[in-house]
Parts: C-alpha cells; sequence; structure tokens
C-alpha cells in the first residue's frame, strides 16, 4: 500500500486519508465476491446450497476483516463496528449459504456505500455522527442475527456536562406529585407516541430544572426538556429506539 504525501504529524486525519483507497477496493472486491456467489447460487437452483463452494463468501469475509482492521489502526472505532456487522453477516451466509440472497448482499453493498461516505466528509473536515450509520448497521445486524442492535453502539462521543441556555420557567419541586405526571407523561409518550405530552414533559422538565441549583441536575433536567420537545415536534421519529 503505497503512503501518500501526507504529514502524519500535523494532521490526525492523515492516517485516515492513508488507508481511505484500500479501503475502498477490500469494499468492492467483498461486494463483487458477494455477487459472484449469488450468481452461482442462483444458477445451481435445485441442489444442495451446502454443496456449492463457499470460497466467494470466505473471500468477502477476510476482504471486510481487513478492513476492520485498518479502520481500528486509525482510530476509527465506531465506523468499525459497522464493518465488522458486514464482516459478521457474511460469516453468517458462510455458515447458511442460504441465507445470502441477492437482497442481502445489496444491503451489505449499501452499508459499504454509507460508510465509504461517511469517512469521505470526515477525511473533507466534516464532523458527521456515526449514528448516522445505524439504518445501514440495523440491517447488516439482522442479517448477521444479531441479538441487540441498538443506535447507542454508534454513539462516539465523550461524555461532558454541559449546561446550555434554556427557557425560562417556573420552578416546581420534585414530589409526588411532579412525579407522578411525569410517569403519566412517559408512558403516554412511551405507548402511542402522544405529542401533546411530549409538548407537556418539556414544560414540565423545564420547571423542574429551574428548581435545581446543582449543576448535572440542572443540567439533567434541560436534557430531558430538549428530549422531549424534539419528540414532540418530530425532530426525533417515535420509534421505539426513542
Amino acid at each position: 500500500m503505497q503512503r501518500p504525501d501526507v504529514d502524519l504529524e500535523s494532521n490526525d486525519l492523515g492516517p485516515l486519508a492513508w488507508v481511505l483507497d484500500e479501503l475502498r477496493k477490500s469494499l468492492e472486491t467483498a461486494s463483487t465476491a458477494l455477487k459472484r456467489f449469488v450468481r452461482d447460487a442462483n444458477q445451481a437452483r435445485g441442489i444442495d446450497m451446502a454443496s456449492l463452494d463457499a470460497g466467494q463468501l470466505r473471500i468477502a469475509r477476510q476482504q471486510l476483516h481487513q478492513a476492520v482492521g485498518a479502520l481500528e489502526m486509525v482510530g476509527m472505532e465506531p465506523p468499525a463496528l459497522l464493518l465488522r456487522a458486514m464482516e459478521a453477516a457474511v460469516q453468517r451466509f458462510v455458515q447458511k449459504p442460504d441465507l445470502c440472497t441477492d437482497s442481502r448482499v445489496a444491503d451489505v453493498e449499501r452499508a459499504g456505500f454509507a460508510l465509504y461516505e461517511y469517512l469521505e466528509n470526515v477525511l473533507h473536515g466534516r464532523s458527521p455522527s456515526a449514528v448516522a450509520l445505524f439504518p445501514q448497521y440495523k440491517t447488516v445486524q439482522e442479517a448477521a442475527g444479531a441479538d441487540r442492535i441498538h443506535p447507542a453502539d454508534l454513539w462516539d462521543f465523550a461524555w461532558r456536562w454541559v449546561d446550555p441556555a434554556v427557557p425560562s420557567a417556573q420552578a416546581q419541586a420534585y414530589d409526588t406529585v411532579s412525579r407522578g405526571r411525569f410517569d403519566q407523561l412517559v408512558l403516554r409518550v412511551v405507548k402511542t407516541g402522544d405529542a401533546p405530552a411530549a409538548s407537556e414533559l418539556a414544560q414540565l422538565s423545564l420547571r423542574l430544572r429551574a428548581n435545581q441549583s446543582a449543576v448535572q441536575p440542572r443540567i439533567f433536567w434541560g436534557v430531558v426538556a430538549g428530549y422531549a420537545e424534539a419528540l414532540a415536534s418530530g425532530a426525533i421519529a417515535s420509534d421505539v429506539y426513542a
């Protein structure tokens, strides 16, 4: 692998620029190998799938495994998780070739496209969150038969207590009454995605925040208020992950 003329000492993105082209080649090789296997499988309809040569699947798995190592080597652990999921899906295809279908191969290929686009954005100085890769991550994790799939797997920001400016509100104590109302609103949001309940939850959280003097509780209730407001406005989809 020829190293490009990049100053790795002064540019933290240098290592990523170094491996990106090789990563693209690995993804293309893996995709081609998967398509060849599916083509051969389609031509051999009616025979035992287990008797098909899984060599192309193993080539795809090896290419993805190498790509995972390259991304981890340059410190891109969150997007490397997507590659690991792609590798796990292909490993499952090796074990159960009948699961390697045209649609599943397309899912793996789309995940590769999304990953490459994400890394290009990083290299060009943008700061996308790896959580944006969750739709593709979810799809390939399903193909891999994963037991747990969650956007938090891709969250790559270290926690910091940041107290943003929020609308002012009249202080309200966190007592039995407010706790009961809070629980009722949360239940409505969880069960039906009730936007008015989410909006009221945001206002209640702001009042509870205004009653706090310590920094961390103030920030906590501010985060709850912002999240509830996002649910109320539809900025966050009201799904199982929300």
